[in-house]
């Protein structure tokens, strides 16, 4: 009879020694590297705008530089533009023909998937117009808007709720 028991006891621990070094695997998904896959997601956001001039006439073929970044993009025939940028305040500035057209702040913020600039006018080289303060919106997890604070713009006001 010792000896269907030892070999019970034996089958026992070896299973022991072969499963439990796997036991903080997580399983179905909820490994570790998810979960910062997931924050590196919502670090970046793209911000979009439109830059038209005093007429709103669509300005095309202008560069638009989001200097915290860097990034460099040119406005469509359409003025308008889109960029990925990281998380947190930028200046965001719009030349054409070496001509400083508009130039201002914004905030990218942490949870949010997009930063609508709306309408831009010219607000820098020859201090007429302002920025219309377009309303934000995204897809996912919400949408952030810009916070405007230099020369005559006002920001966008918030639009979408983060949401999973």
């Amino acid at each position: 009879m010792g000896t269907p028991r030892f070999s019970f006891l034996l089958k026992t621990v070896l299973i022991l020694i072969l499963v439990l070094p796997f036991a903080g695997c997580g399983g179905g998904g909820g490994g570790g590297k998810s979960a910062g896959a997931a924050e590196e997601q919502s670090t970046t956001v793209t911000v979009t705008g439109r830059i038209l001039d005093k007429d709103h006439n669509p300005i095309a073929n202008a560069t638009v530089t989001i200097e915290s970044t860097p990034v460099i993009v040119q406005t469509d025939r359409w003025g308008e533009f889109s960029a990925k940028v990281e998380t947190g305040e930028h200046t965001i500035t719009i030349t054409k023909d070496n001509i400083t057209l508009y130039q201002n702040t914004f905030t990218a913020q942490t949870g949010f998937t997009a930063v609508d600039l709306g309408d831009l006018t010219p607000n820098y080289a020859s201090g007429e117009g302002n920025s219309s303060g377009g309303t934000s919106s995204g897809s996912g997890s919400g949408s952030s808007s810009g916070s405007s604070s230099s020369n005559s713009s006002s920001g966008g006001s918030s639009g979408g709720s983060s949401s999973g």
